[in-house]
């Protein structure tokens, strides 16, 4: 995918994420995280939801609450001031649309 210059959706890493964890290797679930970061791919609510179900599968609970601080940082860093979902709900984050996860609101301003 990325020789051509194309880039994996989150949902791409969320089955990736969700079929390494069903086959028991969270290590791998894990390592698409890093792998994210590396290639620049902001993790999405959806993609942190499939981690902490693989830290879930495996029992790695004190691992799924290093993954939610890490969440909540990375909301945090990526915030944009006219991203938000109105006063007092936190940003939108990429993900898919529907009905119990409405599109995002994305920022036009340039910063």
């Amino acid at each position: 995918m990325s020789r051509r210059g194309l880039r994996p959706r989150d949902v791409a890493y969320c089955a990736l994420i969700t079929a390494h964890s069903m086959a028991g290797g969270p290590d791998a679930a894990l390592a698409v995280r890093r792998r994210m970061a590396r290639e620049g791919a902001a993790a999405s609510v959806h993609v942190y939801n499939a981690l902490l179900a693989a830290c879930d599968r495996a029992g790695r609970y004190e691992q799924a609450l290093e993954l939610l601080q890490a969440m909540k940082l990375e909301v945090r860093r990526s915030s944009c001031p006219h991203a938000r979902g109105g006063a007092g709900r936190a940003p939108a984050l990429e993900g898919p649309a529907s009905a119990a996860h409405p599109a995002p609101v994305r920022c036009g301003t340039q910063h």
